[in-house]
């Protein structure tokens, strides 16, 4: 493993299965980190010593991999909302490790995500559909799919990405294996337009903090790091990063100066300077592909964040996973 540029020093946790996404918890105390057997594992940030396990007679099944962690910014910080691809939605008390709710669905659930300001989350999976849930209750409210066979206004293969604006509390994008990225108000059952020719195959959509660009992050060997005019679709650029075509996963926008993006062949996780479009930070020689990263949240009032986050500068920590391995990454 070799660290270039920025990098000022990485932390790694030896997990005893594979890691499948990791994600801090709001209080900033943990990073848990979704396993393939169905394991939610916390481990302490300063210490990186593990604390607690998640787990249940549901989870223990085969084939129900956690494919997913959120938190929702409404809560107490000491829960974690995760999905499985067995089909259930579970919210944790991760300070006893008990399951407070669980949702079923009929289907291979392949992310679950928070609203940032609405006591609300959406859930996606292979069947090409989004499914809106009332966070206080846990009844489903709507489910946002394509009107008709022959129209593309939603998906019609798995969906691997979702991220919601930053700003305006109606509106959130999606991709996945059908190549197309869709945009969604949650008052219309089906998306306003789309941009084509856009493979996600992991957490790979990101909208910057001002809610002006949307970027993704594709499973090509060209064009894999894409920036786009969010209110148009239009392709601003095309970043071409250094000399490594990583394939990606995932990435997530830091503030309006940086990105996160990880992906395989090659297996590197990058820091991107937004404004010099090139590459200033990476982790190279890993041994599997980065499947997942999150960045540490700020500790800032929660209405205000998006907006703190779009005027930081300097560059928070990041956590992301290459097969068994769990890395905290941390920047001049």
């Amino acid at each position: 493993m070799e660290l270039i540029g920025d990098v000022k020093g990485i932390k790694t946790i030896l997990s005893d299965r594979n890691v499948l996404c990791v994600k801090y918890t709001d209080s900033r105390k943990s990073i848990a980190a979704g396993c393939i057997d169905g394991t939610v594992n916390l481990y302490d940030v300063k210490t990186h010593e593990h604390e607690i396990a998640l787990v249940d007679t549901d989870t223990k099944h085969i084939d129900n991999a956690v494919t997913a962690i959120s938190h929702s910014p409404l809560r107490s910080t000491q829960t974690l909302t995760c999905s499985y691809s067995g089909g259930v939605i579970k919210l944790w008390d991760i300070r006893t490790g008990q399951c407070m709710f669980s949702i079923k669905e009929n289907r291979e659930i392949l992310g679950v995500l928070h609203h940032p300001s609405q006591p609300r989350f959406i859930t996606y999976g292979d069947d090409a559909k989004i499914n809106l849930y009332d966070m206080e209750t846990q009844t489903l409210e709507a489910i946002y799919q394509s009107s008709v066979k022959l129209k593309v206004d939603g998906h019609s293969n798995k969906i691997f990405s979702a991220c919601f604006h930053p700003t305006n509390g109606y509106e959130f994008v999606t991709g996945g294996w059908d190549k197309n990225v869709h945009f969604w108000d949650m008052r219309a059952p089906s998306s306003s337009r789309f941009i084509s020719d856009v493979f996600i195959c992991g957490d790979g959509l990101t909208i910057n903090p001002v809610g002006t660009e949307l970027v993704s992050c594709e499973w090509n060997k060209e064009n894999s790091l894409r920036i786009w005019n969010y209110s148009t679709g239009k392709l601003i650029q095309s970043l071409i990063l250094d000399g490594y075509k990583s394939q990606l996963y995932c990435g997530k926008y830091m503030n309006k100066f940086y990105l996160a993006v990880g992906g395989s062949n090659e297996n590197i996780f990058r820091l991107v300077d937004r404004k010099m479009k090139s590459t200033v930070g990476s982790v190279r020689g890993l041994a599997n592909g980065v499947c997942s990263l999150d960045i540490l949240p700020l500790e800032v009032p929660k209405t205000k964040r998006h907006e703190s986050v779009a005027e930081l500068r300097h560059i928070l920590p990041v956590v992301f996973c290459d097969g068994r391995n769990i890395h905290e990454v941390r920047f001049h």
